[in-house]
């Protein structure tokens, strides 16, 4: 009998327990607005100005010495080398790409030199020199046989001065007189050059107004009475020297020598410096 009361309260807890246990379902609900309001706007204008430079346009000799003592400007103005003038290492330290000069005898000739005269023109040239200790010559334009027929030149005139002179000559002096140093038609350097570096020498003239830069820098200038340069009979370039009697002898290198019938501006002046630098 107690048997069958504990077997008939376990079956009737077996129908009452699911009811008994409560089933919680808990429901969370998450909302999340983004809202994106962004406004790009890009306004760019880019504007590119290249200036293509014609390093050509007016040239009337270039010497860049490049194995060989030519004239590179395409007008055959080749010059000759006498008494042992050399090929030498150029200011990149580079073989046979500069002109060398050993102070004694040696120069350049361009024997018809002619077409290298203009009454506006660009003398553009490279130097490194080994001494300074006496007179001289980077480039003339004249007789060589007698100091005639002068036209310009790039010197230093006095020894030991180490102060380079530009000078133009003057429509007034005769043309079978030997032109002597002449402070009217000259300009001295205020800067002195010294030996062992390189310097680039750049000299213009114009309408009367001459001028000289070393290295970009304006170093003298003048306004002269006359507005065109001399023009005498058929003069030659010498390169390193002056006159067969007073050859002012050059001692060291000279290189990227250019001749121009019209000035330059300052982008073309940068882009025939070897260092790309003047700040003229």
């Amino acid at each position: 009998m107690r048997k069958l009361a504990v077997l008939l309260i376990l079956v009737i807890l077996s129908f009452i327990s699911p009811s008994c246990v409560k089933e919680v379902v808990k429901e969370v609900v998450v909302t999340d607005t983004l809202v994106v309001r962004d406004t790009l706007t890009i306004r760019d204008t880019l504007t590119v100005r290249d200036t293509v430079l014609d390093l050509t346009c007016g040239l009337l000799a270039y010497y860049p010495f490049n194995g060989n003592f030519k004239d590179e400007s395409g007008h055959g103005n080749d010059a000759v080398g006498r008494n042992g003038v050399f090929l030498t290492t150029d200011y990149k330290d580079e073989a046979n790409r500069s002109a060398g000069f050993d102070g004694l005898n040696d120069y350049l000739i361009v024997q018809n030199g002619k077409p290298l005269r203009s009454d506006t023109m660009t003398l553009s040239v490279h130097i490194y020199s080994d001494s300074w200790d006496l007179e001289r010559s980077i480039l003339a334009l004249h007789d060589f046989n007698d100091g005639s027929a002068f036209h310009y030149n790039l010197v230093q005139p006095f020894g030991g001065t180490q102060e380079l002179a530009f000078s133009i000559g003057d429509p007034a002096y005769p043309c079978t007189g030997l032109q002597h140093y002449n402070p009217s038609i000259s300009i001295i350097s205020t800067q002195k050059v010294t030996t062992g570096k390189w310097y680039h020498l750049l000299a213009t003239f114009a309408n009367g107004d001459q001028r000289f830069y070393i290295d970009g820098q304006l170093v003298g200038q003048k306004t002269q009475p006359y507005k065109a340069v001399r023009d005498c009979g058929n003069p030659s370039l010498i390169i390193g020297g002056w006159w067969q009697s007073s050859l002012f002898p050059f001692s060291g290198k000279i290189d990227e020598i250019r001749i121009y019938n019209r000035l330059l501006n300052k982008c073309e002046i940068n882009a025939i410096d070897l260092d790309g630098d003047t700040g003229s």
